[in-house]
């Protein structure tokens, strides 16, 4: 059945699902707050900052710059914008703007400032039951989404025909889809593989070799699992699945990783802000780091990897110090 999708953000993940949902025949409405890529797409068919290559020939979304008009033109909502950006797009919104609506939500991290996950905000904000809140997760980079090569996502939801649903929106003979119920503790294990995926930038940036990441990013699957088990309730779950060992593989080793680069340009002497100002895109480990590390702290977590990349990040530690001692740590 078609349905009519809202998708706020216009980064390279929200092109990606805005093509993938397109050519599935969808009708989008797509909130685009940049103005130049809103043009873009009204006059040329494509992001003009991102995935330049993916053209909308047929069936192109509708872009608005508002976005309370593509929510309330729709049944299903993605929420596609970065955690850092999401309080100033929609902390002032009417509480009943979701209202009868399905709202998926396609972000990976924590709310800064208040320690929650995008669905625990947006669910806590605008009174969304349960049962019509749905998160989605790779393991999957956006670029390869876009180019049409095999990719599995999982959409995680407490109701299991919502999940169902969502997964027939997205699915195609390239993208295949499963489902869980464990959305929390998903959620949390994407925000912490991006902490995991800068240290591993790091570790290369200072020039350790193979044998020494392997050994960091076991350590950072036994942090995310213990992290996980202890902190979110309820859901059983295989830590070694694809929705979270893969998630973090993907993210840690994969040339389009921005957590990736920029943990590596950290290790290569760059400072916080002059690496955030070179990529000019959100490295979403950044902004998690921080409440991911003063939950761990309030609940006696162990989490070394973690630690270690809050200090050079917030502490300002030396990152090559950091290391050596997270070399003893993991010992």
């Amino acid at each position: 059945m078609k349905r009519t999708i809202a998708l706020t953000g216009d980064g390279s993940w929200a092109t990606a699902l805005a093509y993938v949902m397109s050519q599935n025949g969808h009708s989008v409405n797509w909130h685009v707050r940049t103005p130049e890529i809103s043009e873009s797409l009204k006059t040329h068919g494509f992001n003009s900052e991102y995935l330049r290559h993916l053209h909308f020939n047929t069936n192109k979304p509708s872009a608005s710059g508002s976005v309370t008009e593509v929510i309330y033109r729709s049944d299903i909502i993605f929420v596609v914008i970065p955690t850092a950006f999401i309080r100033s797009v929609f902390d002032d919104l009417p509480t009943d703007v979701f209202r009868g609506k399905k709202v998926v939500s396609a972000v990976k991290g924590l709310i800064p400032g208040l320690k929650i996950t995008p669905c625990n905000y947006l669910k806590n904000k605008f009174s969304i039951n349960e049962s019509d809140l749905a998160f989605v997760s790779g393991p999957s980079h956006a670029e390869e989404v876009a180019q049409e090569k095999v990719t599995y996502l999982t959409v995680f939801s407490e109701n299991t025909s919502l999940a169902s649903e969502v997964s027939e929106l997205i699915g195609n003979e390239y993208l295949k889809m499963t489902v869980s119920k464990d959305i929390y503790g998903a959620e949390y294990a994407t925000a912490l593989k991006n902490v995991m995926a800068i240290a591993v930038g790091m570790c290369h940036g200072l020039g350790y070799g193979d044998n020494f990441t392997a050994v960091l990013v076991s350590a950072a699957i036994r942090e995310i699992r213990s992290f996980i088990d202890i902190y979110v309730n309820g859901t059983e779950r295989d830590i070694n699945n694809y929705t979270y060992l893969g998630d973090l593989l993907v993210t840690c080793f994969s040339q389009h990783s921005r957590n990736r680069i920029f943990g590596n340009m950290i290790g290569r002497g760059y400072t916080v802000e002059s690496a955030k100002m070179e990529m000019n895109m959100i490295a979403e480990g950044y902004y998690a780091v921080k409440p991911l590390k003063e939950i761990a702290d309030q609940n006696k977590i162990n989490m070394p990897v973690c630690t270690a990349v809050y200090n050079i990040l917030y502490k300002n530690t030396d990152a090559r110090s950091e290391f050596q001692q997270l070399v003893f740590n993991l010992h």
